[in-house]
């Protein structure tokens, strides 16, 4: 009986830890200022102008051929709208990689997406563009 319950919580742990493994290894889209040899002024919330979308992937990103698009939030009708969109070359061997001269002209929220060849999302973000 003893036995019993020092192992039920022991495997309560283990399965939070490994949950917690799972959450931590995803995909992500993000946003900096710009990128150097380091990112510089990363944030969710710019000015108008250029930014630097920033991708972090577990795997490699497989094409090589591949666009950034951003629609803007349309806030009397809740949707979001085709705004931009901009290709890029990038080496299908990558897991991280920035895309840089993306530039959001009016002040909104913006969801930007990543993705392939046939326009199917590989990974996507949200930021807010604010007037200068």
């Amino acid at each position: 009986m003893s036995s019993k319950k020092f192992f039920l919580p022991l495997f309560g742990l283990l399965f939070l830890m490994l949950g917690f493994t799972e959450v931590k290894s995803q995909d992500l889209l993000y946003f900096c200022e710009k990128y150097t040899t380091k990112e510089i002024g990363t944030g969710d919330r710019f000015t108008t102008g250029n930014l630097t979308v920033m991708v972090k992937l577990e795997d490699p990103i497989f094409y090589e051929n591949v666009t950034i698009q951003w629609d803007k939030l349309n806030c009397k009708t809740g949707s979001f709208e085709y705004a931009n969109s901009k290709p890029f070359t990038v080496d299908g061997n990558w897991t991280y990689m920035f895309f840089d001269g993306v530039n959001f002209a009016e002040p909104g929220i913006y969801r930007v997406f990543l993705l392939d060849p046939s326009k199917a999302t590989i990974v996507s973000g949200l930021v807010e563009i604010i007037r200068k």
